[in-house]
């Protein structure tokens, strides 16, 4: 599974640190021009961006993934 979070915000602190506690390998991306580009590109308004082996997922998605995670 291939997961990147675009950006720094308390709601990405809370994904971040759920994939930690169960350690599940992910990237994240700070950069602010590339989150905004991201974000424009796509109409998401929203953080974190949030994509799973390519796939957009809400931040509301990646919580229901996160928790429902049993290991690979």
């Amino acid at each position: 599974m291939n997961i990147v979070i675009l950006g720094d915000c308390p709601r990405c602190s809370v994904i971040k640190t759920k994939m930690e506690r169960k350690n599940i390998k992910f990237q994240t991306i700070t950069d602010e021009d590339k989150i905004q580009d991201t974000a424009l590109a796509l109409g998401i308004r929203e953080l974190p961006i949030s994509f799973v082996d390519g796939e957009y997922k809400t931040f509301m998605e990646m919580n229901k993934l996160i928790n429902e995670y049993k290991g690979e």
